[in-house]
């Protein structure tokens, strides 16, 4: 479990971050600062699933010692595990942020040389996958 300052200080650090990540969702052009947002979330996240699942990593046999100390007590392994799951959902909530202008910019209108005018329900057809298909692309992978 996490302590009383462990809490307010991660939950102090999230806010921040939401923050900052909200601020610079309203500009152009402030990936970095976007991503150093995120980093704060996810290393908030990180931090208290690790303490949270630790007892329950221990419990399903998911241990080893530490070997460096002189009283070699047992420790959670798979923590890595904790961290890449954080990775993972952080791309998928930070790709958006860094390529929101191309996704702004492509209006069904725009695309299809009519005027101007805001995506509605049933504008499946319409929908910039042009725009939208890049933004995955860092996630595939090639089999060869």
């Amino acid at each position: 479990m996490l302590s009383r300052t462990e809490s307010w200080t991660l939950l102090t650090l999230s806010a921040a971050c939401l923050a900052v990540a909200a601020n610079t969702s309203q500009g152009d052009e402030q990936h970095l600062i976007a991503s150093l947002a995120f980093s704060g979330l996810a290393f908030s996240a990180t931090f208290a699933i690790v303490r949270w699942a630790g007892p329950s990593f221990l419990k399903a046999g998911r241990k080893g010692r530490d070997m460096s100390k002189t009283n070699a007590k047992e420790i959670p392994e798979m923590m890595g595990a904790v961290a890449a799951a954080v990775y993972l959902l952080l791309l998928d909530v930070f790709k958006p942020f860094c390529d929101r202008t191309e996704l702004v910019t492509a209006t069904p209108g725009r695309m299809n040389g009519e005027e101007n005018r805001p995506y509605k329900i049933g504008d499946v057809n319409r929908a910039p996958l042009d725009k939208v298909g890049p933004l995955s692309s860092e996630l595939r992978t090639e089999n060869n």
